[in-house]
């Protein structure tokens, strides 16, 4: 697969989960966006692996990332993003601050 390939194939396995998931940019500066619930992350393919960009609700466009990350493989990646872009009570841990949700009767468990 050639990197285009890779980047079009985030956007595909996203896609289905987000309200909106693109390719942007050109060539080797091409990254997926996606958003969903406020939320949003950018995906870049580096020497390293992948290179991923976090932002909370109500981002700017020019704001700094709330938490940024390096993961090795396209499954940790997608798996990552869908993590922070899914509804709160979707999450397990929230991947910035740790915390768990917690419903009526303690911690929510999946």
């Amino acid at each position: 697969m050639t990197d285009s390939d890779e980047l079009r194939s985030l956007v595909r396995q996203l896609t289905p989960h987000v309200d909106q998931a693109c390719l942007r940019g050109q060539g080797k500066a091409s990254f997926v966006f996606a958003r969903h619930n406020g939320r949003a992350v950018e995906i870049s393919e580096s020497d390293d692996g992948w290179w991923l960009e976090f932002w909370e609700a109500g981002f700017e466009e020019d704001a700094a990332p709330v938490k940024e990350t390096m993961l090795q493989t396209t499954r940790q990646a997608v798996d990552e993003a869908r993590l922070w872009l899914a509804p709160s009570h979707g999450r397990a841990a929230d991947p910035v601050s740790g915390t768990q949700p917690r419903g009526m009767n303690g911690p929510v468990r999946y």
